[in-house]
């Protein structure tokens, strides 16, 4: 409930528990407190009044992966990295957000005899976008310029920053906004698919159908939902 010195002038004032909160007369709350401390009585009394605005959102976005056997193809780790581009944008969208910059990265493994390499590559857009294609394209382009044949890739990711409210995006004055309301209607229809039905039931041509390609050889045994993980005593 904020400062040490708030709580000991809450408890002075017979509030002991969120409960006691809850009963306190909202207006002597508001004048002995702050308009703020009016809003959590309300909350507790089950009145939604603290906007989603209100709310801390994400500034960076990272979607990274170990995989489960080394990749050497380049369409592989491009489908793999669309996943993960098609992931983060949907979180990009949940929390009502846009983006302007896009890293990705790829690198072999540390502890690899072999021969070692790691790059990475950000692509700085001209507008603000949540849009998974206009993303997928600069990934893509990014990948494609710092993959090199021959090596044994263990990890990759992508970042989103540059990040913005996209109802507080400054448009750009000369050219037509790309992601206009057209495209905002594909991406929204696109998350209440995915949502309803599963996720991926929509994606995208270039995404792999095993968006996670991640090791997992010390996964817990599922004992209670596989047949081949039950215990057996002999």
């Amino acid at each position: 409930m904020g400062s040490p010195r708030r709580g000991v002038k809450l408890r002075n004032n017979g509030i002991l528990s969120a409960y006691d909160l809850a009963q306190a007369d909202e207006s002597w709350i508001r004048r002995k407190y702050s308009v703020v401390m009016q809003r959590t009585v309300q909350e507790l009394n089950g009145k939604s009044c603290i906007s989603i605005d209100d709310l801390p959102e994400k500034k960076q976005l990272l979607v990274s992966r170990s995989f489960r056997e080394r990749v050497t193809s380049y369409d592989h780790i491009r489908s793999l990295l669309a996943g993960y581009i098609s992931r983060a944008c949907e979180k990009l969208r949940l929390q009502g957000s846009v983006t302007k910059s896009i890293s990705v990265f790829i690198r072999t493994s540390p502890f690899s005899e072999g021969a070692s390499y790691s790059n990475s590559m950000t692509i700085r857009l001209n507008q603000y976008t949540a849009d998974t294609s206009t993303l997928i394209k600069a990934g893509s382009y990014a990948l494609e310029k710092i993959f090199k044949d021959g090596y044994d890739y263990q990890k990759a990711g992508i970042m989103l920053f540059d990040i913005a409210p996209d109802h507080r995006q400054q448009l750009c004055l000369f050219q037509a906004e790309k992601y206009d309301n057209n495209a905002r209607k594909r991406m929204k229809l696109l998350d209440h698919i995915n949502g309803k039905y599963g996720k991926q039931t929509l994606r995208f041509a270039s995404e792999s159908k095993k968006r996670w390609y991640m090791h997992q050889n010390h996964l817990s045994p599922a004992y209670t939902t596989r047949w081949e993980d039950l215990l057996v005593v002999k």
